[in-house]
């Protein structure tokens, strides 16, 4: 399934599906299709800007379907923790295949120097330089643009967010990447 229609296993290779690419996505929640609807109304706290969520590295995905797994059954009046092991809540690992190009995204850890020359172009053509009194990091480009794009209101992350995001959808970056807690560290590695 590619963009949620099926694929023929036997159709000519297209560029759509070239430049596809693997990812996972945890959820305490059972569904079929993603809904952009529910963006913002989860488990998930929008850490790096508004969208939907995914891990690179399967191992990383592991991770955050595990931190979904907490009790669900309440302790009534009376009842302590001690010697009772409360339900797991069932959480959900989901393997979707993105039709994008992983080098059309907007890499929020790295210099805009080492961005694509697809991302560096969008960006020029949005208003956002690759330095100002110092180099930016996709980041710092990222949160320009929503000071751009977005409300006025200084506070207001979330709307400055949203509207960045829409600004790089509508201009043909499909997302934004960066180093996933497996490779922070390291400052290299998978992504999410």
């Amino acid at each position: 399934i590619l963009a949620g229609r099926p694929v023929d296993v036997g159709a000519q290779i297209t560029p759509e599906l070239q430049r596809s690419f693997v990812a996972w996505h945890a959820s305490p929640h059972d569904f079929s299709a993603f809904d952009s609807s529910k963006i913002g109304t989860g488990e998930g706290n929008q850490a790096y800007g508004q969208g939907l969520y995914f891990a690179e590295h399967e191992g990383t995905g592991l991770k955050y379907q595990e931190q979904f797994k907490i009790p669900n059954r309440p302790l009534g009046f009376g009842q302590t923790a001690t010697g009772l092991i409360a339900d797991e809540q069932p959480s959900h690992l989901y393997r979707v295949k993105i039709s994008a190009d992983k080098e059309h995204f907007l890499d929020i850890d790295k210099p805009m120097s080492e961005q694509s020359a697809h991302v560096r172009t969008v960006m020029q053509s949005l208003g956002i330089p690759e330095e100002l009194d110092r180099p930016l990091t996709g980041g710092d480009a990222y949160r320009r643009l929503g000071a751009k794009v977005g409300p006025s209101e200084m506070n207001d992350t979330v709307g400055r967010e949203a509207a960045a995001s829409k600004a790089l959808s509508e201009a043909g970056i499909p997302g934004i990447k960066y180093l996933d807690e497996g490779s922070r560290a390291q400052g290299e590695g998978t992504r999410n």
